[in-house]
Order: structure tokens, then sequence, then C-alpha cells
């Protein structure tokens, strides 16, 4: 049996020690700085466009850096909104408008495609230089 001395050290003893306090902080400043490596140069106006097909031919590709709104000519019913490096369906005459819903696309990779009226919505970034992934 522990004596009463004892005991009474390990119940006083602190939950997070120096240490773990450091390692905890370190952990989070790593992890930051990785997602900041992945996300902040993308983000940037001359890295994002955002490229608008009409029944698969392109129409329009536009860089996210300026802020408006704009109509296409081939179909006048849809608005399209540009702020803050991201680009959104703003209105549609389609019946379930879940390309609105679809909210605004910021990253190279996301779409968003309104079917009845054959818009497609595609965010697009530079390539970058050299190899992303090898398969065997």
């Amino acid at each position: 049996m522990k004596s009463y001395e004892a005991a009474k050290n390990d119940t006083e003893r602190a939950l997070f020690g120096k240490r773990d306090i450091l390692l905890f902080t370190g952990l989070i400043a790593v992890a930051l700085l990785i997602y900041s490596f992945y996300t902040l140069p993308a983000r940037t106006a001359e890295n994002v466009f955002a490229r608008i097909s009409v029944d698969r031919e392109v129409v329009k590709t536009i860089e996210l850096s300026e802020s408006g709104e704009f109509e296409l000519p081939e179909n006048p019913e849809v608005r399209f909104v540009v702020r803050n490096y991201g680009i959104a369906f703003a209105d549609s005459d389609c019946p379930d408008k879940i390309c609105i819903r679809s909210g605004y696309l910021r990253y190279s990779g996301q779409i968003a495609v309104c079917v009845p009226n054959r818009i497609a919505l595609v965010i697009i970034g530079r390539q970058r230089e050299g190899v992303d992934a090898i398969a065997h």
C-alpha cells in the first residue's frame, strides 16, 4: 500500500506538464503551417480561375480576383456572382435551384452544374510543375 504522502503527491501533480504543453503547441503550429501551405497559394488571384461551359463548350474563363455579377449571352436567365475569390450561381430559371445551393466555389477542382440549362462551372488553378503522384 502507498503511504499517505505518496498518494497525496500523486493527486497534486498537474494534469499537463511543461513538456506536454510545449509538445501540444508544436503540433498545432506544424498543423497550421501544413494547412496554410496547401490552401493559401491556391487562393491567390493569379492562381484561380473559373471556367464556364454551355453545352460542353467553354464560353467564358474569368479570374476570381474581381467582384461583381454577370450573365451569359447564351442564357441571360442565369446570373453569376464573384466575390472574395469565389464564384457562385446567383440566380437561375431552373426548377430545383440545385446550382444556386452549391454556394461559392473557391478551390481548384470544385464543380457546380445547372443541368436543365446545360451550364457547368468549374474552378481551375494553374498546374504546379513536377510529378503529382506515381502509381504502380
